[in-house]
């Protein structure tokens, strides 16, 4: 369980990264 909350969180702060953001973008575009 706490495996998955810290899991979680970290792909809740990657997510909201400014820099993983662009990379997103790129990837999708």
């Amino acid at each position: 369980m706490c495996k998955t909350i810290k899991r979680t969180k970290f792909h809740i702060h990657i997510s909201y990264h400014p820099l993983v953001q662009r990379e997103n973008r790129v990837v999708k575009d």
